[in-house]
């Protein structure tokens, strides 16, 4: 058994180590410590801040639907992904705020006022396919803009937060 020591311990390091870093860059382990997030609005965002809270409008006249298959880790799950937009804005189409989260939208409704606390990044390939512009496109009207952010909610809530001034409120 000594002859063998002189093997496993440092094999299973090398595992262990090769294992946190995978799960450091596929986002693993920055899910567990998110920190407090940081109350931004639209004219503020920055890729910079990882953990936000923005309240925006949802527009679900188009959703993309996304199915990520189970396998030996990882339960399957479906993602809907849709933009946010300014408080009380119906008219744009220009995506900057792309929400990609397992929450389905209701049916028959077109907008929602809400308020998300999550994850903010630069959109990689694995969450937002190429795709994805193209099917929003052809659905409607709806395009990103070159500095697109995708958000990742942990918590999303119905309604803005209280710091949203009233009197965007159309009269």
């Amino acid at each position: 058994m000594r002859r063998w020591i002189a093997f496993l311990v440092p094999f299973a390091v090398v595992v262990l180590l090769g294992t946190a870093v995978v799960g450091w860059n596929r986002g693993w382990v920055g899910d567990t410590a998110r920190g407090e997030p940081v109350f931004t609005t639209f004219e503020d965002l920055d890729s910079g801040v990882r953990a936000v809270r923005i309240s925006g409008m949802a527009h679900y006249s188009v959703v993309v639907e996304q199915h990520a298959p189970g396998n030996l880790f990882h339960t399957p799950k479906t993602y809907y992904l849709f933009g946010l937009f300014p408080p009380y804005d119906t008219a744009s189409r220009m995506i900057s705020v792309l929400v990609r989260t397992t929450r389905e939208p209701e049916d028959l409704v077109s907008f929602e006022l809400m308020t998300i606390e999550g994850r903010l990044s630069r959109p990689a390939l694995d969450k937002v396919p190429f795709d994805t512009e193209v099917i929003l496109g052809k659905r409607s009207d709806y395009y990103f803009a070159e500095d697109m952010l995708l958000l990742e909610p942990w918590t999303v809530e119905e309604g803005l937060d209280p710091r949203v001034k009233p009197q965007q409120e159309p009269e």
